[in-house]
């Protein structure tokens, strides 16, 4: 198996263990809105003004810093005055649309937060039925995906995945080795070196920290050509968890493909709908607070699948157990408006990759 890009998103994650703050998933969000002009604007003022009483940056710190290392620079800098400090900074560079969203970004969260709540996380009788569901959903999806096609998905025959299995080289960012419009690689000379800005990732690693920041993988778009091992990497993810060797502190996963959501795009779910009806093993699971814990959904197959994905126009949904289309409840997921602390991971060929805005699995 050959190089895969893949384009993560940075930011902070809240599992029923971990009490951490929000405000650096929604500066990020809002410096991938910023033009490029306008990000190094950003950083000029960073680092020429004292701001809320802080010292500026060192120049040193902030040069050739991409937004996530940004938000990690003034999470260490600033503290709890990271977020006034931005909202002073969108001011002065007339962006006060950003302002807006900011704070409007920091009320929903706020609201939305079990660490909001009198309590500290999920109640007892919560735990045990997460727990419970837990317990059943594992050797469900080991039994799903302990088994793959060799070669083709159509081909009949089966091998242990664990016995077939070869560590894809996922590449973080985009790779200048796949054609966007034909998809196919392009030639290179066999002496090609490995770019130094090459980050190679292991498939269990798809959500760790990135080398030396402090911010969190939260959205993953997974790119790469038919055949290169895509879903193959997703199956040993989710069979690594269910039989207990990685990633142990993911409460639950999600697994739906865009192929089987085609079936039903025409069909009304709540998203607690949506998800017993692809896995039947969490009946109960509307009687959980789940941004008290850990998910994971996983998203296969973008290239296939016959959704509007309309971002723009869809409606803003927040309740897990509001009815909705298909189309609306996956815009909203996406874009953080529903389970704002999910991890996600969506797979997809080369070009059918912009059916999502950069700013929106980004940001």
């Amino acid at each position: 198996m050959g190089d895969q890009s893949s384009s993560r998103q940075d930011t902070q994650t809240l599992g029923p263990h971990r009490q951490v703050s929000v405000m650096d998933e929604l500066i990020l969000k809002i410096l991938w809105d910023l033009k490029k002009e306008d990000f190094e604007t950003f950083k000029w003022h960073l680092n020429k003004e004292q701001l809320e009483g802080c010292e500026p940056i060192p120049r040193g710190r902030l040069e050739d810093q991409s937004r996530p290392g940004v938000v990690t620079l003034m999470k260490d800098y600033y503290g709890d005055q990271r977020v006034n400090i931005t909202k002073e900074i969108l001011k002065k560079i007339s962006r006060n649309d950003l302002v807006e969203r900011l704070e409007n970004g920091q009320s929903r969260s706020k609201a939305a937060s079990p660490l909001s709540s009198s309590h500290q996380g999920p109640d007892t009788g919560n735990k045990k039925l997460a727990q419970r569901i837990k317990e059943k959903q594992k050797p469900s999806l080991e039994d799903k995906y302990k088994d793959t096609p060799e070669g083709f998905e159509d081909s009949g025959k089966l091998n242990p995945l664990n016995n077939i299995f070869t560590e894809v080289n996922i590449i973080e960012g985009d790779s200048k080795g796949v054609n966007d419009e034909h998809e196919v690689w392009q030639i290179e000379t066999a002496s090609r070196k490995q770019r130094k800005q090459d980050t190679y990732i292991k498939c269990n690693d798809i959500f760790k920290l990135l080398s030396g920041q402090t911010i969190t993988i939260r959205k993953v778009l997974m790119k790469g050509i038919a055949g290169i091992g895509k879903t193959i990497s997703v199956k040993k993810f989710v069979l690594d968890w269910a039989t207990g060797k990685a990633n142990q502190d993911v409460d639950l996963m999600f697994v739906l493909t865009f192929r089987e959501l085609n079936l039903i795009k025409d069909q009304q779910y709540s998203l607690l709908g949506l998800l017993q009806e692809f896995h039947p093993e969490t009946e109960g699971i509307e009687n959980i607070n789940l941004n008290g814990y850990k998910l994971v959904f996983i998203f296969d197959g973008l290239d296939e699948s016959k959704l509007p994905l309309d971002f723009q126009c869809n409606k803003i949904l927040s309740d897990v157990k509001k009815t909705s289309s298909v189309d609306v409840l996956l815009t909203n997921l996406i874009k953080g408006n529903l389970l704002p602390y999910a991890l996600l991971w969506i797979t997809s060929r080369p070009a059918a990759a912009k059916k999502i805005p950069l700013g929106t699995y980004i940001g």
